[in-house]
């Protein structure tokens, strides 16, 4: 079985084989009294190992989900992380278009600098874009976007530094791109990109187990006699 992944070792998005698969169910057991521990649901885990036909290494991929975790019509809610190689964030959660522009950062972080650097630039106009940003250029749109809540003062500040770097970039400026500043403008561009779309879903699930807890443990309890 073959799959199209983006292989975060060499870059390419290419068809990568399923070498192998392994499951790992943890049910999810309550005790109540006169009856002992009932299981009331199961958390799954999916760890899929994939194989690059280009530079032939793996890729380690975690799926999780549960019966907590569905939509209003059973639909279940799957999460999928990559394990190894270890990158800084998870793009599958970006939007498209952010996750598709980050992606092409990454294809040509180990080849040229400058061009890395405008990808950047091109994932926060993007973000910019699908977060409703208001502005002629990118400085303005983060401004818009610091201004309105949905990032912090400080986020908007260094984006800047991120526009004028890809603004250098594009101009061909005599800016030496060695890889201590290429690995530092990454990791700000996924510290932003984490704040805005991947901590409010962490949130969200947090908020949902809890309710889930709350409600069972508002169930009354049916206590149990001998006669």
């Amino acid at each position: 079985m073959k799959e199209v992944r983006l292989c975060f070792h060499c870059g390419n998005k290419t068809q990568m084989e399923l070498v192998t698969t392994y499951k790992h169910n943890i049910p999810e057991v309550e005790y109540e009294p006169g009856y002992g521990e009932i299981q009331i649901g199961e958390y799954w885990d999916v760890y899929n190992l994939f194989l690059c036909p280009v530079c032939q290494k793996v890729t380690l991929e975690l799926k999780s989900s549960s019966t907590f975790e569905c939509g209003p019509d059973g639909t279940e809610y799957w999460s999928e992380k990559v394990l190894y190689p270890l990158i800084e964030s998870q793009v599958i959660k970006f939007p498209s278009g952010v996750k598709e522009a980050f992606e092409a950062a990454h294809k040509v972080r180990n080849i040229d600098g400058a061009i890395t650097s405008l990808a950047l630039r091109r994932t926060l106009e993007r973000m910019c874009k699908d977060k409703g940003a208001e502005g002629k250029d990118l400085y303005r749109k983060l401004k818009y976007l610091s201004d309105n809540g949905v990032i912090p003062p400080i986020l908007s500040v260094m984006s800047s530094i991120i526009k004028d770097i890809g603004n250098e970039a594009a101009h061909g400026d005599d800016v030496e791109f060695d890889q201590q500043l290429v690995s530092s403008l990454f990791k700000f561009t996924e510290i932003i990109l984490e704040y805005v779309y991947v901590i409010p879903r962490h949130l969200k699930k947090i908020q949902f187990d809890m309710g889930i807890r709350e409600e069972e443990n508002q169930k009354p309890t049916v206590e149990v006699t001998s006669e």
